[in-house]
Order: C-alpha cells, then sequence, then structure tokens
C-alpha cells in the first residue's frame, strides 16, 4: 500500500482465513491517490489486482510548467486542420452489423492532406437523432470491432485507431508494426513539436468529433469521449 506509482509504504504477507481478510489502507494527508497492490498464490499460480483511492483530485497540481505558447500553439493547429475536408469514407461492416445497428468501418483526413484516421463506427438503425460516444484507444497497436452493445442502447459510437492504418486488419499485421515500425512510437519525433506523433493523434481525435458532428443521426448535441491510458 502506498501512493500511486511511488514505492510502497506497507508491505505485509497474510494467509486467509475463510478466504478473506481486511487490509487497512491507511489515508494521505495531501492530493493524491492511494493504491494497494495484491498478490495471491494458490494451488502454484499467481494472481494479482488492485485498487485505488482519490484524495481531493481536484486539488492535485500539475508538476511542470505549460509552455507560453501552448494555446496558441493548439489553437492554430486546430484552426489549420478544420480547413482541411474530412473527405470521410465508410464501408458497410455486414458480419458486425445486428438488427439494430448498422456497424461501418470508416477513414476521414487527418489534420494534413494525405494523413488518414480511422475507425469503426456503429449507428442505430432505427430512425431518429442519438447522441455520441467517441472511444479514444490506449497504448499499443491494434485493430478494433466497435461497440455494438452501447449502440444497440441508442448511442451512436465511434472507436478510432491513432496510427493511420485500417483497424479491420489481421492481428498479425499489428503485432508487426507494434514490434517494428511502431516499437516506441510515443517517443517519434519526441524533439520538434510540430512533427511529434502525437500532434497527428491529439488532432485526429479533434477530427473524430467533427466527423460526428457531420453524421445526419447525431443529435448535434450529446457527446462523450472516454478512454484510458495514453
Amino acid at each position: 500500500v502506498g501512493p500511486e506509482m511511488i514505492s510502497p509504504v506497507k508491505t505485509e504477507n497474510v494467509v486467509l482465513k475463510n478466504g478473506t481478510t481486511v487490509i487497512d489502507g491507511g489515508t494521505l494527508k495531501e492530493a493524491g491517490f492511494l493504491r494497494c497492490r495484491v498478490v495471491a498464490s494458490y494451488e502454484g499460480k499467481e494472481y494479482s489486482g488492485l485498487a485505488t483511492a482519490a484524495f481531493s483530485p481536484d486539488a492535485i497540481q500539475s508538476t511542470t510548467n505549460e509552455p507560453e505558447d501552448f494555446w496558441t500553439f493548439w489553437q492554430k493547429a486546430k484552426a489549420e486542420a478544420s480547413k482541411i475536408p474530412l473527405d470521410a469514407r465508410v464501408r458497410l461492416l455486414p458480419d458486425r452489423c445486428t438488427e439494430k445497428v448498422n456497424v461501418y468501418e470508416v477513414n476521414i483526413q487527418n489534420y494534413k492532406p494525405g494523413t488518414r484516421l480511422f475507425g469503426i463506427v456503429c449507428v442505430p438503425k432505427a430512425p431518429g437523432k442519438y447522441p455520441a460516444l467517441l472511444h479514444v484507444p490506449g497504448a499499443g497497436v491494434r485493430g478494433y470491432y466497435g461497440d455494438v452493445n452501447t449502440a444497440e442502447k441508442g448511442v451512436i459510437t465511434l472507436q478510432i485507431g491513432i496510427h493511420g492504418v485500417p483497424v479491420t486488419l489481421d492481428a498479425s499485421v499489428y503485432n508487426n508494426l507494434s514490434a517494428g515500425a511502431l516499437d516506441g512510437y510515443p517517443n517519434y519525433n519526441l524533439d520538434d513539436k510540430d512533427r511529434y506523433y502525437y500532434k497527428r493523434v491529439y488532432l485526429g481525435c479533434v477530427r473524430a468529433v467533427d466527423f460526428i458532428f457531420n453524421l445526419p443521426e447525431f443529435d448535434g448535441n450529446n457527446i462523450v469521449v472516454m478512454g484510458g491510458s495514453q
């Protein structure tokens, strides 16, 4: 048990009685995250799990200084990207469609001509206007199936990849990219803010929102963005 990403302040070994135990995790005296990680051994195998509690997360202060040109840099980048036609191309994926939802692979033009952003959009079949959910991905290189279950509940869903390659390829393609051309991609051009890998990624997320707002089925107002990791 200890502050997140820091060496634990409390460790102990426990033999469970009746399969359960209670761990006193203590508390934090300042804003931050307190994490408890448990490793259990059973019949020769190890199992692990963790839980994290937030203490005044809205009071956590940044440990770095914001560059003076931070907002002007991104405002300019978004303004320039907005001038590029979306050039949206959609392809129906019949094997993924359901009685209630149409599923499409979509690719749109990203922040400059010739760069593409790929994803899976799921749209309810019933006529009407719907809220939307944009899934932004965690780190890694992989394909995507689309959030069909949420779409069946009456929500347009868009799940995007960030690497400029189709998201419906064989898994071996992503494995090869991960081990080869995209190995270590978070550090690509890290010393150049205009060529840094994530500039294209972040602007691609903005372009994905633009795509949703151009869908005739979108209600034009209610949109949620969710994701984790990177």
